[in-house]
C-alpha cells in the first residue's frame, strides 16, 4: 500500500559516509521486488555515521498506486527566503481540519501557526520567524508542515537574519 494519513511509512536509514549528516535527504526511492514504488525528496534527516535514523516518508510522495480520493492541498510562502515576515497561503479543494506548523531541520516543533477547521479555497497566515515563545529563530532552513484529515505536506522556507 502507498503511504496514507492513517498509515504513514517510516524507513530506517543508515548513513556510512559523512560522520554527521544534518539537513536533507535530497531524494530517495523505495524499491519493492526490484520496481520503484515511491520516489520523493527532499526530506529532513539527521544521522551519525553508522547509526540509524528514522526517515518519515510523506503521504505526498509520488507513488505508483494513485489515490484519487486525496483532496488538493497547495501551500505557498512568500517571500522565501524571508527576513522578518512571510505570508503563507493555503489552498484547499474542500473544507477540512488543518494543522499548520513550523519545524527545524531536525524535525523539532518550532511553532503552531494554525490548528482547526479551514474552508475550501484560499486561506492565509503570517509567520514572523519566531518560535512558540515569541523568540526570534536563527537563520537557516525550516519546514512548513500541513497536516489535514487525509494527508501531510511539507515545504521548506529559509530565514535570513
Amino acid at each position: 500500500l502507498p503511504p496514507s494519513a492513517s498509515q504513514p511509512w517510516w524507513a530506517r536509514v543508515y548513513e556510512n559516509g559523512d560522520p554527521d549528516l544534518q539537513g536533507w535527504v535530497e531524494n530517495f526511492e523505495l524499491l519493492s521486488g526490484g520496481s520503484n514504488y515511491v520516489t520523493d525528496g527532499p526530506v529532513p534527516a539527521a544521522t551519525s555515521e553508522g547509526q540509524p535514523t528514522t526517515l518519515w516518508i510523506p503521504y505526498s510522495a509520488t507513488s505508483s498506486v494513485p489515490d484519487n480520493n486525496r483532496p488538493m492541498v497547495v501551500l505557498q510562502a512568500g517571500p522565501n527566503p524571508m527576513r522578518g515576515h512571510t505570508k503563507l497561503t493555503l489552498e484547499l479543494s474542500e473544507a477540512q481540519e488543518v494543522a499548520l506548523s513550523v519545524h527545524d531541520v531536525l524535525g523539532r516543533h518550532i511553532k503552531t501557526l494554525h490548528q482547526g477547521p479551514v474552508g475550501a479555497g484560499q486561506s492565509s497566515w503570517q509567520w514572523d520567524a519566531t518560535d512558540k515563545h515569541g523568540a526570534p529563530v536563527v537563520s537557516g532552513k525550516y519546514f512548513l508542515r500541513i497536516d489535514t484529515q487525509r494527508s501531510r505536506h511539507v515545504s521548506s522556507i529559509t530565514v535570513l537574519r
